[in-house]
């Protein structure tokens, strides 16, 4: 049976919260004042106690006022409802949303303002993405954009309340799963220069790494625009099948695999006779 106060009442009065604790609670000081020392009088029903500062609280949301009073050595709890000024909706998060396609995708739009604004979207989302309003002047943009989707989804993003209409331009941005696009097989031959260029399809541009063991003479280079190479001069003692795994990740999406495999081949060779015996003579009469 406590009535309303504003936060302006509370600041005014002499407190000011602080960023939350862990516990979910805001630490609220004296001004000009150590946290140890007690308010000169609080009143809570029709208790007047003095109460420390480190015992007061304001709640995460602002709503609500917390004291811990000690009157003839019983402790009280007091919870005391805290009317924010009237503020107009403001948007908190970014007017950029990256999802992949393919992938499951959850994005927070969030806003500020007393009292709390509810949320509306107009404008195509990504096909497999939905707009859901959430409480406390928040929504979420969730679902799993079509894979093999890939381009920008400009939306208007609305926040209403009592205090105002404030809107945003969020871009929302399907980023394409990075692909492998070159084969999956090449072939060298001992002694012999080679050169393989690897090829992606992504944005941002995916980069190349590679595991397993290449053939002596060979190496592996990535150049950090969706190529990469193998190259180099086979050693002659190198020939046979070489399987390796070339991987490729740009920091959207889960990375990509291919096995590869690459063969060496001994040079040409001659396999016809090296001399050539005379031929038989026509037999004598």
């Amino acid at each position: 049976n406590y009535s309303a106060v504003t936060m302006s009442d509370a600041v005014n009065g002499g407190l000011v919260a602080a960023a939350p604790t862990s516990s979910g609670l805001d630490p609220v000081e004296l001004f000009g004042l150590a946290s140890a020392q007690p308010l000169a009088s609080v009143s809570f029903g029709d208790d007047d106690a003095q109460i420390p500062a480190q015992c007061l609280a304001i709640s995460p949301d602002g709503t609500n006022l917390f004291a811990v009073s000690e009157v003839n050595g019983i402790s009280t709890f007091h919870a005391v409802p805290l009317t924010l000024p009237p503020a107009a909706p403001a948007f908190t998060s970014g007017a950029q949303a990256n999802v992949v396609a393919g992938e499951a995708s959850s994005v927070a739009v969030t806003t500020s303002g007393s009292p709390a604004a509810s949320l509306t979207e107009s404008g195509a989302l990504p096909p497999g993405l939905t707009f859901t309003p959430g409480l406390d002047g928040a929504a979420t943009i969730s679902g799993m954009a079509a894979a093999g989707d890939s381009g920008n989804y400009p939306i208007l993003v609305t926040a209403t309340s009592t205090s105002g209409i404030t809107t945003e331009d969020l871009t929302v941005t399907v980023d394409p799963v990075p692909t492998i696009t070159s084969p999956s097989t090449e072939t060298f031959t001992n002694n012999v220069a080679g050169y393989f260029t690897l090829t992606a399809d992504g944005s941002p541009a995916p980069s190349f790494t590679e595991s397993g063991t290449l053939p002596a003479g060979l190496v592996f280079t990535d150049y950090g625009n969706g190529t990469a190479a193998i190259s180099g001069f086979p050693a002659q003692s190198s020939g046979g099948r070489y399987p390796v795994t070339v991987t490729v990740d740009n920091g959207t999406a889960n990375p990509s695999s291919q096995t590869l495999e690459i063969t060496v081949f001994g040079p040409p060779s001659i396999t016809s006779p090296s001399s050539i015996g005379p031929s038989n003579s026509a037999s004598s009469s």
